[in-house]
């Protein structure tokens, strides 16, 4: 049995959400299916973080990924053809795949469809050709989440028994070892924490909903004068407004946005922190507060897209537009101990539902359903005939 898994956007530089979950996947499920050969096929030369099982190998394929994605807009010839080598291919993001084998497609989320203004136009008219080529395509839909599987039946008409949904899982070993003194000092200084702080983590961009969460803070800032904010992540759409918020609000000395913070520092600073806050007005699953909980740090959320599907009831959340909600929730885990031990514990119940070889034991589970189907189709063919 050989399976192609379509793996384009493996990158080890700074990888994304998308990233982590295409190296877990190029990790774990050639494990829990040891008889299947497996194949990563990328346009890019990048190798993943882990060293790969003995029945994965890579493959180069194609040209410039850009170059195939407007070749394939236009309706002319793309390389991105995966041929009668395998039995089943696996696109772990939607992509222009050519091939006549059975299809199975992750979707992540939904955001050009959502946010169509916070995109370029060619990377909207990208998206929506590659999940159009998915939504008819595919023998099988895998949603990250409830929430973007419900939205491709109500937004599109898709079948409910054509998607599985498979949560995905969380870096347990990126949690062993919590800073040290030495460490919790550096950090300190490096990202202007002060004593007490409040993390977010993530891109600093609209969708995020970050001029709310200053606002909030604004609100609760007398009542907590030790507490600092903490805006970590790179610049995207919108990160200007932010900056203007904070400047506009006089928080300039309480409110710090320190840029991209490498992966290490990131987890350092999510066990430091006094609260984790995620205010997202949508997210196709949201990682940053299952790895918050995993270092015991109490969660504050609102309700945007699959974030109440992933917390659970282990944090506060409000309504992505209600500032006062908010603000009343981070006020009242900084104020109150017994509110930020109860999140603290209902977080360290909630992160163990979420394993990577639980994601991978089910995305096996859909290709062995995809291939009996297709086996139960040809055999009716024969009989036909």
């Amino acid at each position: 049995m050989h399976i192609s898994l379509f793996a384009d956007r493996l990158d080890r530089r700074k990888p994304t959400g998308i990233g982590i979950y295409i190296n877990r996947v190029l990790e774990h499920v050639p494990i829990v299916a040891p008889d299947i050969d497996f194949a990563a096929l990328a346009t890019r030369t990048a190798t993943p973080d882990v060293a790969p099982a003995s029945n994965l190998h890579y493959q180069h394929v194609g040209g410039p990924r850009r170059l195939n994605e407007l070749l394939w807009l236009a309706n002319l010839p793309s390389p991105f053809w995966i041929g009668q080598q395998t039995d089943l291919v696996h696109a772990l993001v939607p992509m222009p795949l050519h091939t006549h084998r059975p299809l199975v497609v992750t979707i992540h989320d939904l955001s050009p469809i959502h946010f169509p203004d916070h995109y370029k136009p060619t990377a909207r008219l990208v998206f929506r050709a590659a999940l159009r080529h998915a939504l008819q395509r595919a023998s099988r839909l895998i949603s990250i989440s409830q929430h973007t599987a419900d939205d491709l039946v109500r937004l599109f008409g898709i079948e409910r028994e054509r998607i599985a949904v498979v949560h995905h899982g969380i870096d347990r070993n990126d949690h062993d070892s919590p800073p040290d003194t030495a460490q919790q000092t550096a950090l300190r200084h490096t990202y202007q924490t002060g004593e007490r702080f409040v993390l977010f983590v993530g891109t600093i961009t609209h969708r995020k909903n970050l001029v709310p969460l200053v606002q909030a803070f604004k609100q609760i800032a007398a009542a907590v004068p030790d507490v600092k904010l903490i805006l970590a992540g790179s610049d995207g759409f919108g990160a200007d407004i932010v900056r203007d918020t904070v400047r506009a609000l006089g928080l300039g000395q309480r409110v710090y946005l320190p840029g991209y913070v490498p992966r290490d520092d990131m987890l350092a600073l999510m066990a430091l922190a006094d609260v984790f806050v995620f205010p997202s007005a949508y997210e196709g699953f949201g990682w940053p507060p299952l790895e918050a909980m995993l270092h015991g740090t109490p969660v504050v959320a609102t309700r945007g897209g699959a974030i109440p599907e992933v917390v659970g009831d282990a944090a506060l959340l409000s309504q992505p537009d209600d500032i006062d909600g908010l603000a009343a929730n981070l006020h009242s885990v900084l104020t109150d101990s017994n509110a930020a031990a109860t999140l603290r514990q209902r977080g360290t119940a909630r992160v163990q539902q979420f394993s990577w070889q639980k994601m991978a034991r089910e995305t096996v589970a859909v290709y062995d359903q995809v291939l009996r189907q297709t086996q139960d189709v040809t055999r009716q063919r024969l009989v036909r005939r």
